[in-house]
């Protein structure tokens, strides 16, 4: 099976056909003509978000040369930690960068030559490395074969209606897996894609806006998206033309399942997939189910249920999910010890098969419906990404040596926060901790809560109870928004601002400097999308949609001032 692009790309309003594309993918070949690459050898790929970024991808696999996506806003510690552990030395690059790789070469692809055609024969069994969380304080990489990209786009349209016709939304970063689905897959089954940029995929404003101008049919989503774009979007309008929806990377709420039953015609889907498994693993329709579960697996996957022993439990008993098949991963890439744990060979219903454990607890209901009821260990999904805890609390312990943490996830149906408790002499800004954290971790890992407490609790096995910790400082929030706006001063406006933000973030004490960050004072993209919403009833403004994203206000002044000018303008 061939990796073909039949399909077309809409971006910033310009159509790139698919025999534009195909040239473009000829010429950026052509261009990796020049690498003195050898069999087995990674190249980066650091690019912004455009048709290139989607074009090198398909020159890349054409031509079997394993890759790893890299993204500009993560830290550049984490990038090049990436770049050498991965023993890359060459990164292709659209645009010029200030990240000095010490034994790296960055190559610009505008500067690049084309070189005279010669054939990558390298049979490569990797089609792409992505790292994910790890709880050691550093990422691990994944390495994703081209077997299990290939069933993947083979599988999914046997369960899912990918014809020609059809347009689909992607807005998914790079660097995350379910983006193949949104970018190769779609253009492989000669769909539109509608590429959101990198402004645009941030903002749920300007996302609800792209679905509607381009009556988008097929749209992927975590459910931490859907919920930023229902705070804004409360009734779905902007999904009137959506016919399919793909829900994954985190766990599916009920409510959300029933909301989206009532306000949309779209057939409803349930994602669940490992990246060690080659992005989704198994499939359920939920159109018109009450209950949530994750469904059968794609071609060529098998799903066990097994306990600690690796043998098989009886329905309706808890065991861990593990997956088999033609998906599988190779491992991790240099971590063989990492791999091991992770990925067995054991002898299953008389047959010997290479598993790999997810670490998430499975059940089979007495309906014969695949459920996933959580993790085994400290491992989460966070707006869909996947996070190890301990990778927080490991670079969090060098904050300080007398110092110790854990790092909870607190969720509640509408949404969820990372909190960390910590043990320390004196209480800390959590402006000193975020500081810290953000030349080491990606905005999505960083915490933005942090508690002091007087000691942390332990299992009778010696981990951190975070479960107790959640129960003894339950950081509740306030259902009553609605209800108290008549408590806001009308009649000033910053007044008004800190009364919404500390009734958002539900802290009556909360201290506000002029100088300080929105991202410092607590405030997260999904609770500063509510803060907006409270501001525009409150004051009877609306937001411009470049400035729904917390990024775009420098400090907590320039967020006041931008609201002044709004009321004054009103």
């Amino acid at each position: 099976m061939k990796f073909k692009l039949d399909g077309s790309i809409i971006f910033k309003d310009k159509v790139f056909t698919n025999n534009e594309l195909n040239i473009k993918v000829d010429k950026i070949k052509s261009k990796l003509n020049s690498l003195d690459l050898k069999k087995g050898e990674v190249v980066g790929l650091l690019m912004s978000r455009s048709p290139i970024l989607i074009i090198s991808i398909f020159a890349l696999l054409d031509y079997e040369i394993p890759f790893l996506p890299l993204d500009y806003s993560q830290p550049e510690e984490r990038i090049k930690y990436m770049v050498n552990n991965a023993k890359i030395r060459y990164v292709l690059a659209d645009d010029q960068i200030s990240i000095d790789f010490d034994k790296t070469q960055i190559q610009y692809l505008s500067k690049m030559k084309a070189a005279t055609y010669k054939k990558f024969d390298f049979k490569n069994e990797i089609a792409y490395i992505l790292y994910t969380s790890g709880s050691t304080g550093r990422p691990k990489a994944v390495e994703v074969t081209r077997l299990g990209l290939k069933n993947f786009i083979y599988s999914i349209p046997f369960f899912i209606n990918f014809s020609k016709e059809q347009s689909v939304l992607c807005h998914t970063n790079c660097v995350f897996d379910i983006f193949f689905l949104e970018s190769i897959l779609a253009l492989h089954q000669g769909l539109t894609v509608v590429l959101a940029s990198e402004e645009e995929r941030i903002n749920p404003r300007k996302i609800s806006k792209l679905i509607q101008d381009y009556s988008i049919d097929i749209i992927q989503m975590t459910p931490s998206v859907m919920k930023l774009i229902q705070i804004d979007d409360n009734e779905f309008k902007s999904f009137s033309s959506v016919r399919t929806i793909l829900v994954g990377g985190e766990a599916f709420p009920q409510f959300l399942l029933k909301e989206l039953q009532e306000k949309t015609n779209a057939r409803l889907f349930n994602m669940y997939g490992p990246t060690e498994a080659t992005i989704w693993s198994t499939i359920s329709e939920l159109t018109n189910k009450e209950n949530i579960d994750i469904g059968y697996p794609i071609h060529n996957t098998e799903i066990f249920l097994l306990d600690e022993n690796m043998d098989e439990v009886e329905q309706g008993v808890i065991g861990e999910i593990c997956i088999a098949g033609d998906g599988l991963a190779r491992g991790y890439l240099n971590n063989e010890e990492q791999t091991k744990c992770a990925f067995k060979i054991i002898n299953i219903r008389n047959q010997l098969k290479r598993i790999y454990k997810t670490g998430d607890y499975g059940q089979m209901s007495d309906n014969n419906e695949l459920l996933c009821l959580g993790r085994k260990d400290n491992q989460i999904k966070f707006r869909g990404n996947r996070i190890e805890l301990d990778e927080i609390d490991n670079l969090l312990s060098n904050f300080n040596d007398n110092y110790l943490s854990a790092t909870c996830l607190y969720q509640n149906e509408l949404e969820g926060e990372l909190i960390t408790f910590y043990v320390a002499s004196e209480e800390i800004e959590n402006s000193e901790f975020i500081n810290y954290l953000s030349a080491m971790l990606p905005e999505y890992m960083i915490p933005r809560n942090y508690i002091k407490v007087e000691q942390l609790y332990y299992t009778s096995s010696g981990k951190v109870d975070r479960n107790r910790l959640l129960n003894i400082y339950n950081p509740q929030k306030t259902k009553q928004i609605k209800n108290n706006r008549g408590k806001y001063i009308k009649n000033d406006i910053q007044k008004t601002i800190i009364q919404c933000m500390k009734f958002i973030l539900n802290d009556k004490n909360l201290i506000i400097e002029n100088k300080s960050r929105l991202d410092n004072i607590g405030f997260s993209s999904m609770s500063f999308i509510k803060l907006i919403v409270e501001l525009e009833e409150c004051l009877d403004i609306e937001f411009d949609d470049t400035m729904l994203n917390i990024t775009a206000f420098e400090d907590f002044m320039s967020f006041i001032n931008y609201v002044v000018y709004l009321a004054d303008n009103n």
